[in-house]
């Protein structure tokens, strides 16, 4: 029994090793500062607050709105939905949430392959009204 229990805590150790390398690699990436750089000493009450904008999540307002980049990321929004992070230019990331009719034609696309999106506008279903997206990938 004890072997059993000395396996699955290597397994762990390894797995939290690996993304810890991950994050790492992220960091890197994106020219984001280490996580002990994040800690304030200052105590809140005297640090400025700044506004987080939204304009980079869902940035495709009007049909015809496109925006293409590389797939940088496909994470999870805050309500269970997909998010998806395109490198439009290098360090610029724009992102913006999936729908059921964006997350199945985004299925068949992989990060790190250039994509454009476009807003085909709003359209009436059998039963409600959509957004429809027309997605594309550079091959």
């Amino acid at each position: 029994m004890r072997m059993v229990k000395d396996t699955i805590w290597d397994e762990a150790a390894r797995k939290a090793s690996l993304y810890e390398q991950e994050i790492k690699a992220l960091r890197e990436r994106h020219n984001m500062p280490a996580e002990e750089e994040l800690v304030s000493e200052e105590p809140l009450d005297t640090r400025e607050w700044q506004e987080i904008e939204n304009e980079d999540r869902g940035c495709l307002k009007a049909a015809g709105d496109s925006v293409s980049g590389v797939l940088v990321d496909i994470g999870e929004g805050d309500y269970g939905n997909k998010t998806y992070t395109l490198e439009t230019q290098p360090g610029t990331l724009k992102s913006l949430y999936g729908s059921i009719v964006l997350d199945k034609k985004m299925s068949k696309v992989k990060v790190g392959e250039l994509v454009r999106i476009t807003f085909l506008g709003v359209k009436q279903g059998k039963r409600r009204e959509y957004n429809d997206y027309k997605v594309e990938v550079k091959k």
